[in-house]
């Protein structure tokens, strides 16, 4: 930091506040160094500056041969190399800046998906306690990312789509962490409805999502036509779009949050169909 400060007149990293400093620390690229600046010197003090610490020099006295190697003359031709050298850490500088945003991205994404996960079970739970007081029969199950409630032969079974589908590729703009279903039975056999976890103002929210048929719509093939149906996991990744961007369509979206009285109803739904 010293010594680029030295040789520029500013710090690499301003920051508004703490936390970002922090960030700026941890994954952005540092300013370009000055054209006059000596290739050998611009290379320590990138190597000073890595990410890693592991990619540093190992200590003090490293960093002063290294200093006493670059005031020596050389020739043109080492001169060069050692300019070609510079380049090639320039660019390998700001390419582990762009991997370390990616990890801190990506942990940030895991850290979210565990959470919201959990927000799930906690919804499932309360509306097994709920089932439970008006059948004490009823049943709630959990396997990997798939939970059954389940009373006789009747039952819903809710599939999160994190682990054993692809992950859905959305647009930046669509807020959608993670979705799944609610089905008659397991691989989406009758899917009643879609369920959606989306960052709304930095928080994490769970909704239910069920689709009807639109009254213009002449053929229907994503559902049946006579009830609320939700999406198998191939037509909901093709049909997010039109979630996302509200236009006339062949099916209109009810949106509700995922409560326990409304995984409740399902279940009511369930048991009431021959």
């Amino acid at each position: 930091m010293l010594a680029f400060e030295v040789l520029t007149g500013a710090r690499p990293f301003l920051g508004g506040d703490e936390v970002a400093l922090r960030r700026q620390h941890q994954q952005d690229p540092p300013p370009q160094l000055p054209a006059g600046v000596p290739a050998a010197v611009g290379r320590l003090v990138l190597r000073l500056l890595a990410k890693d610490p592991a990619a540093r020099p190992q200590d003090a006295r490293a960093v002063v041969e290294t200093l006493d190697a670059a005031i020596r003359r050389l020739s043109a031709q080492q001169e060069a190399l050692r300019e070609a050298a510079f380049a090639a850490q320039q660019r390998r500088s700001r390419e582990d800046a762009v991997g370390a945003a990616l990890a801190a991205k990506q942990a940030a994404t895991e850290e979210q998906i565990t959470q919201a996960l959990a927000d799930l079970h906690a919804v499932l739970e309360e509306a097994a306690d709920q089932a439970r007081e008006a059948l004490p029969e009823a049943e709630l199950t959990k396997q990997g990312l798939s939970w059954e409630m389940r009373w006789e032969r009747r039952r819903i079974v809710v599939d999160v789509w994190t682990q054993s589908t692809p992950r859905l590729e959305v647009p930046g703009d669509d807020p959608l962490l993670i979705a799944g279903v609610v089905a008659a039975g397991p691989n989406d056999t009758d899917p009643y409805a879609n369920i959606v976890c989306e960052t709304k103002d930095g928080r994490l929210s769970w909704s239910m999502l069920r689709f009807r048929a639109s009254a213009l719509t002449s053929r229907y093939e994503y559902g049946p036509r006579d009830r609320p149906h939700g999406f198998a996991w191939h037509v909901f990744a093709a049909q997010r779009p039109f979630m996302v961007r509200p236009m006339m369509h062949v099916w209109h979206m009810d949106r509700e949050p995922l409560t326990s009285e409304a995984v409740v109803d399902l279940l009511r739904e369930a048991i009431s169909r021959t």
